[in-house]
């Protein structure tokens, strides 16, 4: 989960008194979300073999196998993305059936 879906959750909690968090995972499904940009970074070949290595031997995903991007507040245009592809298909991420 993003860090930044847990810092807005939380402000949001002690501001209004409301587990926004709580929602978020009842209605939310982890997804890997592929899309074009000019981005680089030496550690993401890594991340990206560990992640192929993991899916070809059907083993669990982790965190080794994610990266985060910072777009710096900049929106990802919609012909940009490419795939997105639901993890637990029919799980939510506070693991409730969809």
């Amino acid at each position: 989960m993003p860090e930044i879906i847990k810092d807005i959750c939380f402000c949001f909690e002690q501001t209004y008194g409301y587990d926004l968090f709580k929602e978020y995972t009842k209605n939310s499904e982890p997804c890997i979300v592929k899309f074009k940009a000019e981005y680089s970074h030496p550690n993401l070949i890594g991340k990206v073999l560990f992640y192929l290595y993991q899916r070809v031997h059907e083993k669990e995903l982790n965190s080794n196998c994610k990266s985060n991007y910072n777009a710096n507040g900049n929106k990802i245009p919609p012909e940009d993305i490419l795939k997105v592809e639901y993890l637990n298909m029919g799980t939510k991420l506070d693991g409730s059936a969809v």
